[in-house]
């Protein structure tokens, strides 16, 4: 078994057509079935995320040496560092993502206010009407906001459990 650290790749059937020059359909669902069995998280993943680790199985029809001096996937002795650096990479865009989020969440805040007084100062029904827009769109970047801080540790414990199964595989 091979580790896969793909960094660039789209999906599955993009890293296999790469892997599986001149295969037939048939070949190429056999290969893609032996790989889902060895890797059951990639039945419900769509598209890859940075850092996706999978494994390879041992056949020969997979051509590894497709693989050698390219960038997006690695399946040498350092496939194990690119997958932790993977791991930290994916946990950073999250983090990046909360904090813009957090950022239009406070701007959101600032205009609502703004508009509240706006609104009562000169009883005005277009700007209470815009207020309250914005405190919808404001709780719309909460919610958003929210879900991107409590999804951030099960993204980081779903990347560490797919490199310890990797691990014991590889044993």
């Amino acid at each position: 078994m091979h580790i896969t650290a793909v960094t660039t790749e789209k999906n599955l059937d993009e890293l296999l057509r790469k892997l599986n020059i001149n295969l037939n359909p048939a070949e190429l669902v056999r290969i893609r079935d032996a790989t889902l069995e060895i890797n059951p998280h990639l039945r419900t993943e769509g598209n890859f995320k940075p850092g996706t680790v999978i494994m390879l199985p041992n056949l020969e029809q997979l051509d590894l040496n497709a693989l050698t001096n390219q960038n997006d996937v690695n399946t040498s002795s350092n496939s194990i560092e690119l997958i932790i650096n993977g791991i930290k990479t994916h946990g950073r865009l999250l983090i990046d993502e909360l904090r813009l989020n957090s950022k239009k969440i406070d701007k959101s805040a600032k205009l609502l206010r703004s508009l509240k007084k706006q609104s009562r100062s000169t009883e005005s029904t277009e700007a209470a009407v815009l207020a309250e827009k914005f405190e919808s769109t404001l709780e719309a970047e909460r919610a958003a906001n929210e879900e991107a801080l409590n999804s951030l540790p099960r993204e980081i414990a779903v990347l560490q459990s797919d490199l310890s199964v990797l691990l014991k595989n590889l044993d």
